[in-house]
C-alpha cells in the first residue's frame, strides 16, 4: 500500500504526496496540489515533511518539470531523463548528515 501525507485547512484538502513503502526502499509518488492552492509554498511542505520521515531508506521518484527542482534541492540525483519524466533518487539520509 501507499503511506499518505495530507495538507488540509478549514477550506478543505489542499494537496497531498505518497510514497510506495517496503523494507529496503521507498518510492515517492501521487505528488498533487489544487490549483487553487499552488505556489503557496505547500508542495514543498509535503515534499519535506514526507523526506524527513522517509530519510533512513533509499529513495526513488518519477519528477516532472515543476517538481524536479524540488527534488534536487533535497539530494536526489537525476538518475535518467525519460520524454516526461525525471527518474531521480536519494540515498539514504544518516544521523551525522
Amino acid at each position: 500500500g501507499k503511506l499518505w501525507f495530507v495538507a488540509t485547512s478549514e477550506h478543505g484538502l489542499l494537496g497531498f504526496v505518497a510514497a510506495k513503502v517496503n523494507s529496503r526502499s521507498v518510492e515517492y509518488c501521487s505528488d498533487f496540489v489544487l490549483p487553487a492552492w499552488r505556489r503557496r509554498g505547500i508542495y514543498r511542505q509535503l515534499f519535506a515533511f514526507r523526506d524527513h520521515w522517509l530519510s533512513r531508506v533509499p529513495a526513488r521518484a518519477m519528477a516532472t518539470q515543476f517538481s524536479l527542482p524540488v527534488y534536487l534541492s533535497a539530494g536526489f540525483k537525476i538518475h535518467r531523463r525519460l520524454v516526461r519524466y525525471t527518474e531521480v533518487r536519494r540515498d539514504p539520509i544518516s544521523d551525522g548528515e
